[in-house]
C-alpha cells in the first residue's frame, strides 16, 4: 500500500513504487496505471483487465503480459524480475 493523499496522482506513485505491475480488472484508474507503468518502463501483467492493441511501435502492447489466473500473474511477474 502506498498512502499518498494526492488523489488521482497516486496512480503514478503506486506504479513507480515497484518493479513489476499486476493490473487486475479495473476501470479508468487501472487504465491510467497501465499507461503510467509502461511510460516508466515497468512490465505490466494483465489479469482480466484492459485489452490493449496499439499502433505502429505500440502494436501488440509491448511490455504487457496477459494472463488468465492469479497464479499465472504471480509467476509472470516473478519471471520478469531481474536476476539478483
Amino acid at each position: 500500500m502506498v498512502a499518498t493523499g494526492v488523489g488521482h496522482a497516486r496512480n503514478l506513485a503506486v506504479v513507480g513504487s515497484g518493479e513489476i505491475v499486476i493490473a487486475i480488472g479495473g476501470e479508468w484508474g487501472t487504465l491510467s496505471e497501465i499507461g503510467h507503468a509502461r511510460s516508466l518502463g515497468r512490465t505490466v501483467v494483465a489479469l482480466h483487465t484492459w485489452t490493449l492493441i496499439g499502433r505502429d511501435q505500440m502494436e501488440g502492447a509491448p511490455g504487457v503480459i496477459p494472463v488468465e489466473t492469479p497464479e499465472e500473474a504471480v509467476a509472470a511477474a516473478l519471471a520478469e524480475l531481474p536476476s539478483g
